[in-house]
Parts: structure tokens; sequence; C-alpha cells
């Protein structure tokens, strides 16, 4: 039996761990926070009607976003409690200023705290195609359905079948101003060119009657009807037609669904809005556009293009009037609030962050700036380290850059990246940091109609000779082969050099010596010393069978290297590479090293960026690896990691769902 402590001992005792734990409160890092701009791409934009500025916004993958102002800030919502469902809509209620309903890729779901938590219903119910609310009751219900119409009087708990018996019901919508006027779409098919039929009820739900509309939207996939009724002329009404990637025709009722027209000039609409006045404006892939004759003629014309993009210059999804007059719009940006007394559009999507990223540069010299490219939304920058974000670029105004980021170190405004055009990668660049880019001529297109593919592995640019852009990639052209390419040009491709073609992955520049450059392919670790004209292996000490997946130089000494592998750790050399030795513990086996950053002002100290499990940093004096994840989400993080070249101690992790996010190593405790 152990001997009972003094008091002495126990006092000694209770100070010993005090001091560990603040010790180890002083040893923790500070944790990763976001610094990526607002907004996300918008799938649903719901206004409820007992809160007169409770909006609900649907991003991208399911996330949920709830606004308080009308849209001025907003605030994350719970996820979908089921897995792998994703909310697609949200249907507040109509009464209840806190209870929200979500139709999810599987489901229906009911929240009673605003979105905080969720409570599954409808679970005996057929396949849910859409879900709406009946104005002025709560609880009231109505789900189409791939066996008709379905009524629930308390809130999803339970349900009837109420109309439509067997018939595909994939949209509803009341008219808020007649709430006995319903209109319904049922699919009568599941392949392209079945017809949409539409239909109507005149008594709340209780009797319906097929109208004489069944629309064949001819060329584009399982496409869904919309509606919107018109608060200025009784009785009139819109259906549009909105597919994944294709558009199809707009039709007008005037007598409540008994005869349809079809407006031939709304070309390319996502979304209608009428105004109180009857004026319509319609959400287009380029801003919006009006109409003030019940969409007979617009201004502009429609269809819009990137050469007639009004503002905002998105790729809008939803439109929708928020009383007294105030005009949302919501897309690829996120949402947007048309100002009443200066007409203008601004962003409206403070707190809203969804928004993924994919590559960032930071200026190695003169005015500290950040620039980010979001698919399909536009080019960012930002001149306080991600605290503010102005968007330069609207993706609506034509091509931009979503991968590899390069900057020209000599003049950070000169900025490289790559584009995908569904077919193959073009390089391009921008002089004026993102605010306009132009197509570079790399001898590798699919412009001949075949079918092809061309990718772009990497965009560098030599350290000593800004103006020698290297480019490596892949290329398969159906009638002419397929193969690796690798690319020098000092001219913008105007002329260019083919040097020996591997499945280049990484180049980076001796800092010290012109002409000498170091390259991944796979497996192997290459050095070149006259400009990429041939190579030579090294790497002795690196792991047979492994690939080398990330590779750094040291400013300071370029005889050290740093090569980051996919499972084995990072080995480095001190010999210009020609042998390596394994680091110290710390990242351990099967962690996949994508990135590795050197600090420019203390070499001892290295970042690997790791596949899903996060930041690590080495430090010569402790020789190991320190985890440094707190507050980085690690779910879908591809090891994507920046060092701000000004700011050594502060890094950027750069995630492909979530954005931007910093760590201010300043911050630490000494």
């Amino acid at each position: 039996m152990p001997a009972r402590r003094t008091g002495v001992q126990r006092h000694i005792s209770i100070l010993l761990a005090t001091l560990s734990l603040a010790a180890t409160a002083a040893a923790e890092t500070p944790p990763w926070v976001r610094a990526t701009p607002f907004g996300s791409p918008i799938v649903t934009l719901a206004q409820s009607p007992a809160r007169f500025w409770g909006l609900y916004a649907v991003a991208r993958f399911g996330r949920l976003f709830a606004s308080t102002d009308g849209g001025a800030t907003w605030k994350p919502r719970a996820p979908s409690p089921e897995p792998g469902a994703l909310i697609v809509d949200a249907v507040p209620d109509p009464v209840d200023p806190l209870t929200v309903y979500a139709r999810t890729t599987s489901s229906l779901l009911r929240s009673t705290d605003g979105g905080y938590t969720w409570t599954g219903i409808g679970t005996d119910l057929p396949s849910v195609a859409t879900l709406a609310a009946e104005p002025g009751h709560s609880g009231h219900l109505w789900a189409g359905t791939s066996e008709g119409l379905h009524r629930s009087t308390d809130g999803g708990s339970s349900w009837q079948a109420a109309g439509l018996p067997g018939l595909h019901v994939t949209a509803l919508a009341i008219d808020p101003r007649e709430p006995a006027t319903w209109l319904a779409a049922e699919a009568s098919g599941d392949f392209i060119g079945d017809p949409i039929a539409i239909w109507r009820s005149l008594d709340r739900g209780i009797t319906w009657e097929a109208t004489p509309l069944a629309a064949v939207p001819s060329g584009f996939n399982f496409a869904a009807a919309h509606f919107a009724f018109d608060p200025a002329r009784p009785g009139t009404a819109y259906v549009f037609f909105v597919g994944e990637s294709n558009l199809g025709p707009v039709f007008r009722t005037g007598d409540r669904g008994a005869t349809w027209i079809e407006l031939p000039a709304a070309l390319g609409v996502r979304d209608l809005a009428p105004l109180a006045d009857g004026t319509l404006v319609a959400a287009t892939d380029f801003g919006v556009a009006r109409s003030s004759d019940q969409g007979a003629t617009w201004v502009p014309p429609l269809p819009l293009t990137a050469e007639t993009a009004t503002a905002p210059k998105d790729a809008l999804t939803r439109v929708l009037v928020n009383a007294p007059g105030a005009l949302l719009a919501a897309g690829g940006s996120g949402v947007w609030r048309i100002l009443d007394r200066t007409g203008q559009w601004a962003t409206t999507s403070r707190g809203m962050v969804a928004q993924g990223t994919f590559s960032l540069t930071a200026a190695p010299v003169g005015a500290p700036e950040l620039t980010t490219s979001i698919e399909g939304n536009g080019v960012f920058r930002s001149t306080d380290r991600g605290a503010n974000w102005t968007r330069v670029h609207a993706a609506v105004e034509g091509l931009q850059p979503s991968l590899h980021l390069t900057v020209d170190p000599a003049h950070p405004r000169t900025i490289y990246g790559t584009f995908y055009d569904g077919l193959a990668d073009h390089l391009l660049r921008s002089n004026d940091g993102g605010l306009s880019w132009d197509t570079l001529p790399v001898p590798y297109t699919c412009s001949g109609g075949s079918l092809c593919d061309v990718t772009m592995s990497l965009v560098a640019v030599d350290p000593h000779h800004p103006e020698t852009v290297f480019v490596a990639g892949s290329y398969f052209f159906h009638f002419g082969g397929s193969g690796f390419f690798f690319l020098r040009s000092d001219d913008g491709f105007q002329t260019y050099t083919r040097l020996p073609a591997h499945n280049w992955t990484t180049l980076a520049g001796d800092p010290a010596t012109p002409g000498v450059f170091y390259g991944l392919t796979g497996k192997q670790l290459l050095r070149s010393t006259d400009g990429g004209a041939s190579w030579q292996r090294i790497g002795t000490g690196l792991p047979d069978g492994t690939a080398r997946s990330a590779l750094a130089i040291d400013p300071r000494n370029p005889r050290r290297l740093w090569v980051g592998t996919a499972g084995r750790g990072v080995f480095r050399s001190t010999d210009g590479g020609r042998t390596f030795q394994a680091t110290g513990p710390g990242l351990g086996t099967g962690k996949v090293v994508t990135t590795l950053a050197i600090d420019p002002e203390n070499p001892d100290r290295v970042y690997a960026g790791t596949a899903a499990r996060g930041v690590y940093r080495w430090e010569a004096s402790s020789r190991r690896w320190t985890a440094l994840r707190r507050g980085l989400p690690l779910t879908g993080y591809t090891g994507t990691l920046a060092i701000d070249p000004q700011h050594p101690a502060t890094l950027y992790a750069v995630h492909p769902d979530q954005g931007i996010y910093r760590l201010d190593l300043e911050q630490e405790e000494p």
C-alpha cells in the first residue's frame, strides 16, 4: 500500500501540475482563423413571411445560412443530420418565425429554432421533389412526390395523400395574393424531350385540372419548372424551366392557367421576380434584365452574354423582392442587394463562408497583397492579410484562372494561372494584378473539334529571368496520339522551346545560380544545369517506389533541399540533392505531403501541408515535426499551403471547399 503523502508533498504536486498546465498552454499554437472572401454559390434564397427581414440561403454542398437583418449579415446553421444528405431547399413557416423546413437530397427536415437543430419528418413519403407551405397556416405543408401531392397539417409529423394521385409532381406554387390559385408541374417521363404538364387548382388544392400547357423542354435534362405570380395583375403568372446546364422557354398566363403564351424574347432565364408594379426582373448567368411589358421585351435584350453582362456581374440563380422595395439576388458570389437610393447593386454576404478556393499567391515585393481566384466567382485581392477582400475581376466578365496561380517575383502584378474549358487547360496571364486576363498561345489546345484532353500540371517562372515561363502537362488527341509536354518561352509563347517531357509535377529554380533547376516527376527527382535542356537523376536516400510529392529549396543556402513524399515523410539534403536523409519524427507514415514552404527569415523552420491531415512545422532545434491544426478543417483539405514572403510568421491554408485560413504564428507565447 503506498505511503500517505505529506502536506508539503501535496503542495509540490499541485505546483508541478499547475506549472505543467501553464507550459502546455504557453506551448499551444494560435488557431487558424478564416481569411476568405465572404460569399458562396447559392442554390436557394428564401424569405420568411413571419419575420420581415428573415432570410435563408442554401449554399453549395448543402450549407445553410440565415440572416435576421435582410441579408446584411449571415450566420451558419446546422447541416442535415443525415450522413450524405445535403440540404437543397429551405421553406420558412408562414406564421412561426423560428420554424423552417428543409428538403434534402433524400428526406425532409424540420427545425423549430431557426435551423440550429433538425428533426426528420415525412419518412413514409414517396420521393419528394418539391415542398411548399400554405400561406397563413402554420404547419400546413404540401409535398410534391413521385406519387402525387401529400399534405400535412402538423408541421410534417403526419401526411395524407391529397391530390394528383399517381402523378410525378415536381413543382408546386401558391399565389400569395390569391391563395386559392395553385399551379403544379408534372413530369410525365424521365427522358430528354418528355413533356412537362402544368396543372391548376382554383380551390386551394382540393380539385385539379390539366391546363393546355405541356411544354417540351427539348435539349436539357430533367428540367425543373418554376412559377412566379404577378402582384399587380390578378390571374397573371409565369412558368419557366431550369436545367443543370440548359434553360428552357418562359410562358405567361393571364387567366390563372386556362391559357398560356410563350415569351420568345425571354431567353436564358434562371429566375423571375415580379415587382409590385408588375415589372419583371430576370436572373441570368450574366446579371439581371428587366421587362416592363410582361416579358415581351427586355432591357438589355436576352440572352445576356459576357459582352453584355449587367450588374451585379454574377452568375445568378435566384432573385426576389424583400419588401419594402429591396431587391435581392443570389448567385455564384453569394447574395446581392440593390440600394434604393442609388440604384446600384452591392454584395451583402458578410459572414457567409462557404466559398471554396484552389489557389492563392502573395506578392513577394512591393505593396503586400494576396490574390486568389475562386472558380465561377471571380478574382479577389486583399491588402490586409485576408481580413477584407475586393473582387477585381468577375467570372462572368471572361476567362479567369482557377489553378496554378504563379506570381512574377520581380513584378507581382504579373500573375499566371490556368483555366479549364471542359476539354483543355489554357495558360492565362494578367499584367494588372488580376483585373484582366489574356490567353497565351501555348501550342496544345482542343480547337480542332476532335476528342481531346490537355492538362497543364505546372506553371513556373524563372527566378532570375521572370520573362521566362515554363509550362508542363499532358495531352491526348483522338487522331494525334498522347503524351507529355514541357515548354519554355521568353516572349509569352510567341516562340517557345521544347524541353525533355516527363510527367512533371513540380519545378523550382536555384535562387543563387541561374540555369539550375530541380524538378519532380512522380517518383523521380531531377536536376538541370542548363535551363532545362537536359536533366540528371539525383536523390540517393529517397525511398524507392514512393512518390515525391513536394519540393522546396532553402533561399539562403540552395544546397539544402527538402522533398516531401506520399506516405514516407519529408527528406532533407545538404549537398544540392545528391543525398537525402529522413527528418525527425512527428509526421509519421500515411501522410501525403503536398506542399513544403520554408521561412525566408529562418530557413531552419519548414512547413509541410498534408492532405486531410493538416499543417506541420519543422524546427531544427527540436528536430521534430509539430502539428499546427487547431481550427483548420481537415476533411477535404488537400494540403495547399502558402507562406507570406513579407510576413513569414503568417501562413495561409487553402481549402477547396471552405476557403482560406490564416495562422498568425507571431501570436505564439514565448
